[in-house]
């Protein structure tokens, strides 16, 4: 119930490596990292959002990258 004020995107693998992060909700991965396809896996992601008036969302979970 406010703009989005703060973005973050952080993405790793399962050996704790991080992936990818971004800080512009408009960038999003497409399953590489330094440049080079990823393999099929599970991955883990951390996403912070803040909203104007304090509000801050955090999400957390698995995704499967898929090809």
């Amino acid at each position: 119930n406010g703009s989005l004020e703060s973005y973050r995107l952080k993405i790793y693998d399962l050996f704790s490596r991080l992936v990818f992060e971004s800080d512009d909700e408009n960038l999003h991965w497409d399953g590489t990292f330094n440049n080079r396809i990823l393999p099929i896996d599970t991955y883990v992601y951390f996403l912070e959002l803040s909203y104007g008036g304090g509000q801050i969302v955090t999400k957390n979970g698995n995704i499967t990258l898929l090809r």
